[in-house]
């Protein structure tokens, strides 16, 4: 089974280096951990000893097999992301990780969309094409009257506060001025609440693209769903129209603005 490996550049408890690294969404408190001394060279990893420019010890950890830092089997990146402390990301060359060794033990639905690796990965629906249907997880209480309330999990609250005014845009004119750094932010999260990954995991598995992040996009407003029931009726609406084409298919442009 294919793991993500995350190496810090120092060492300690493994719960309390996740939580200072940022790593939570990522590792489990008690994943397991491997201390190791390593080089570095012309800014990558490298064996401690002869030709390294300097030298740590840090701690590697994984939800896999097999734990440690092996460089000759493994592929490994650098990972700097504003605003937080610098790792490494790898993975055994063998064992690249997948959709199935990522995700989460509990998944919210959504649309199956296929990624840069070639695998299906189930994006959820973030705002459905129908303003009264909420897709996400909520929260339910009995009010005093009998009645059930709903509210949305506070976990998914800024993942639909961001989707929305895209959908709302898209549904209403057929286009999005949203801009590069934000579609892409946003297809990253809408994956993590899925599966076990960030920024650095997308990047270095390759999974977007200009047109897989567009992709992620009409799967967390719905549109697949919205595009399904506009070809289910579509006979009728040909035999209402007299047998014209209906002009039924949004997309999604990226017209370099700000969302």
């Amino acid at each position: 089974m294919g793991q993500f490996l995350y190496l810090v550049p120092e060492q300690g408890g493994a719960a309390t280096l996740i939580k200072k690294y940022g790593l939570e969404r990522r590792l489990s408190d008690s994943a397991p951990s491997r201390g190791c001394s390593l080089g570095l060279a012309g800014g990558k990893l490298h064996k401690t000893g002869e030709g390294c420019e300097s030298e740590f010890d840090g701690l590697c950890m994984s939800l896999g097999e097999p734990l440690g830092v092996y460089l000759d089997d493994q592929v490994w990146e650098k990972v700097e992301e504003p605003g937080a402390l610098a790792f490494w990301l790898g993975y055994a060359r063998e064992q690249k990780p997948g959709p199935i060794d990522l995700a989460r033990q509990e998944t919210v639905p959504g649309h199956w969309v296929t990624l840069g690796d070639g695998d299906e990965w189930i994006v959820p629906v973030a705002r459905s094409f129908r303003e009264d249907r909420v897709t996400l997880p909520q929260n339910m209480r009995m009010g005093p009257d009998g009645k059930i309330v709903k509210s949305l999990k506070q976990e998914y609250r800024d993942l639909f506060d961001r989707a929305s005014p895209i959908a709302d845009e898209i549904y209403n004119s057929g286009a999005t001025t949203i801009n590069d750094e934000v579609l892409f932010k946003l297809a990253v999260d809408g994956l993590s609440v899925n599966y076990r990954v960030g920024i650095a995991e997308v990047n270095l598995l390759g999974l977007l693209d200009t047109q897989t992040c567009l992709e992620v996009l009409k799967a967390m407003i719905d549109l697949p769903a919205l595009e399904w029931l506009m070809k289910l009726y579509e006979p009728e609406q040909k035999k209402k129209s007299g047998g014209d084409e209906p002009t039924s298919e949004l997309e999604a442009v990226d017209g370099g603005g700000d969302a």
